[in-house]
This record gives C-alpha cells, structure tokens and sequence, in this order.
C-alpha cells in the first residue's frame, strides 16, 4: 500500500486539533519536535483516514472507523518495528483481526474530560499537605513513581527499566506541572501533566501509596492541583485523562471532581 506521507504542518496541525483528545500527545510532540513525527494518509481524502507515526508508535486518528484497514494492516506488518498502537478501541479491534503482530500487553481506556464549569472545588483550608513539586523533590518521589508503574505499567520488577524511567521522571519534574502529597515528609500521593495542547493539560501518573488508600488524598491532590493551575490562569479549558476501564475506584473519583467520559480509547503494545 502506497500511503501518502507528510510532514506536520499547519494544515495538518488544525486536523489534530479537531481529534485533540485523541492526539494530544503528538500535538504536544509537535510544539518542540516535529521532525520525527510523520503523518499517513490511506487516500486522497483526509476524510477517509490517517494515522502518526513517532518512532515505533501510532496514533490513528478517528476518521479510521469506516476505513478499509486490509492493506493499512498489510503496511504494518511490514514495519521493521512496532511498540505501540493508540486510538478508539473500535478501530484498533477491526485492525488487530487483519494483522500478522501478536499483543504483548493491552490496556482499555476510558478518555475522560474536565471543564471548569463542571469542576466540583470545595474549600481549600485542608489542603497544606499539597504542594507543587520540581526535580529537587526527585528523591523524596522516586520510589512513588516506581510504585506507579509495577502496578500500572509494568507487569514485574525484573523487566522494569529503572535507569530510563528514573531519568524520563526527572525530566518530568523539571519540565511539567506536577505535585505531591506529603504526610509527615512522606509523599504517598502524586499527579503530573504527561502532554498538553494551547487548549488543555492531560493529567497522568495519578498515585497513591496503597498503605494510604482509601483516606482521599487522590481526591486532595487532584483537587489542589486542578485548582492551584485555574487559579492563576483559564488559558487552558480543559483538563483530561484516561483511566482503566476496569478501575471502577478511580472513575468514580474522577466522576466525582467533576471528569465526564468522552470516548473509549485502548493502547495495544507489541
């Protein structure tokens, strides 16, 4: 299959922004690094389905849901390698059946957003345990992160990438809005921006110690961050996330902030 291939420009920039949910995380890519993003067409007709590729991942755009996926999956197998596949779990079922890859691991989503009229803010007199964090505060947050991904990420201990995690967290720490809640200096609940567009921040690495669960310092910190950031500034008009569909906790809590679901996504990993 001859697909057409671009290059992120304006044009293409405006079709992302109309999936922003979808795609926020190339778009965010895009702001500082859009030499390594390429862009697939599967005909003459944006319409009619597209998809990105950065390295070894793809993003697949909506459009996909009444496309023919037969030689788009022809075209996959083909690649040299393949890490990952991110879009609505519709579309990345059809597309899965037609290709030769087997799934190492699959995660279903539900892509939640939040508006400011829908923010459900109580009074912040409790809230002193919270506060925003940077790559100072690494060696107190360290093994909260690490916690974060055996349970959420990774499926053992033995095939956890430390060193790269380590490293890709303090970037995190240095480069996005995140923070932590601390008990006696301890932190036993984090958030942190993981991407964002000139209209919203994508909330990830929500965590909280499992020996403090069940005490609402998930709902704290959210509530703190969310409104520590709309206080100063409405630039943003929204804030998202994804959750796993079979956390029901956690999407009762997001419910509960004020998050309504928008679509159901799935990231499949080979």
């Amino acid at each position: 299959m001859n697909l057409a291939k671009f290059q992120i420009n304006d044009e293409i920039l405006k079709l992302l922004y109309k999936e922003e949910q979808i795609f926020i995380q190339v778009i965010d890519k895009a702001f500082y690094n859009s030499e390594k993003i390429e862009v697939y067409r599967l005909s003459d007709n944006w319409d009619n389905g597209f998809f990105c590729r950065i390295e070894g991942s793809l993003y697949l755009s909506s459009t996909l849901i009444n496309a023919d996926l037969v030689q788009m999956a022809d075209w996959i197998d083909k690649l040299p390698y393949l890490h990952s596949m991110y879009g609505l779990t519709i579309i990345l079922t059809r597309l899965q059946v037609l290709l030769h890859r087997k799934i190492k691991n699959r995660y279903d989503y539900y892509v939640m957003e939040l508006t400011v009229k829908d923010f459900q803010c109580p009074s912040l007199e409790n809230f002193t345990c919270c506060r925003f964090c940077n790559e100072r505060d690494f060696p107190l947050l360290r093994d909260l992160q690490k916690q974060y991904h055996l349970e959420e990420v990774y499926t053992s201990d033995s095939n956890y990438p430390y060193t790269y995690e380590m490293a890709a967290f303090r970037h995190t720490l240095k480069n996005r809005k995140n923070a932590a809640l601390f008990i006696n200096g301890i932190a036993v609940s984090k958030v942190y921006v993981t991407a964002q567009t000139a209209d919203r921040y994508q909330l990830g690495g929500v965590f909280t110690h499992k020996l403090h669960r069940k005490q609402g310092y998930a709902w704290r910190i959210l509530i703190f961050f969310i409104y520590s950031i709309w206080k100063d500034s409405y630039q943003k008009k929204a804030f998202q996330l994804f959750v796993k569909k079979n956390n029901k906790a956690a999407c009762a809590l997001y419910k509960k902030i004020g998050f309504a679901t928008k679509s159901e996504t799935s990231y499949f990993y080979y």
